[in-house]
């Protein structure tokens, strides 16, 4: 089997990995951004709970 062979069936699989990997990564930029405005938040007011 050769890789032009193989090539249908990696373009199935990497579509899909590729989407997931890009979400993740979408989720873990938002996170730091809310990470850091909670970080501000708390420099403001730093007599607030939690």
């Amino acid at each position: 089997m050769s890789l032009a062979d193989l090539l249908p069936y990696l373009n199935v699989l990497l579509i899909p990995v590729l989407g997931y990997v890009m979400r993740i990564e979408n989720r873990v930029t938002r996170l730091e951004a809310l990470e850091e405005a909670d970080d501000k938040r708390r420099r403001r007011n730093p007599d607030t709970r939690s």
